[in-house]
C-alpha cells in the first residue's frame, strides 16, 4: 500500500518577482497519517479537550495519561499469564504504545502547525538583509557586521 507521501502532489515553490523562494512542502506533510488509529484518536481527544472544551494543559495531560492507562490495561487482558511472572506486550503493542502522546504538547505537535520562520537582520545603511548563523555552543544567532 503506497504511503501518504508517495501519493501527495507537492506544489512548485512560489517564486516572487524579487527572487525569493518560499517552500510550501511542509504544509502537506502529515505526521498523523503515519500513526496507528489509537494514537490518532488520542491526539484528537487531546486537541478537542484543549481547543473546543477549553481545558488547560494540566487537565488535558491528566486525561491523556488516564486514557493511556486504560489502553495499557486493555492490552494486558490479551497477554498470557504465567504465574507471578510479569507478561510483556508483543512488538505490535509496543509500537502502538510508543506512538501515544504523553502530553498535550506532543499531541498538538503532530498537527505540524507551529510556525517556521527565519529572522533576518537588515543593514541600516543599505537595507540589505542577512540570514543568521547559529552558534551551537552559545545557542545564539550571529549576524554579519
Amino acid at each position: 500500500m503506497p504511503s501518504y507521501r508517495e501519493n501527495a502532489i507537492y506544489p512548485i515553490p512560489r517564486i516572487l518577482n524579487i527572487g525569493l523562494i518560499f517552500p510550501q512542502v511542509h504544509i502537506y506533510e502529515s505526521s498523523i497519517a503515519k500513526l496507528d488509529i489509537i494514537a490518532q484518536m488520542m491526539i484528537l481527544l487531546g486537541a478537542v479537550c484543549h481547543i473546543i472544551v477549553g481545558l488547560s494543559t494540566e487537565p488535558c495531560n491528566s486525561i491523556l495519561s488516564i486514557v493511556t492507562m486504560i489502553i495499557k490495561m486493555a492490552m494486558a487482558t490479551r497477554l498470557p499469564k504465567h504465574g507471578n511472572a510479569k507478561s510483556d506486550y508483543d512488538p505490535n503493542q509496543h509500537a502502538i504504545l510508543k506512538q501515544l502522546p504523553t502530553s498535550l504538547f506532543t499531541a498538538l505537535s503532530y498537527f505540524n502547525i507551529e510556525g517556521r520562520t527565519t529572522i533576518y537582520a537588515t543593514c541600516p545603511s543599505c537595507n540589505c538583509t542577512h540570514e543568521s548563523v547559529y552558534d551551537a555552543v552559545a545557542a545564539t544567532a550571529i549576524y554579519p557586521l
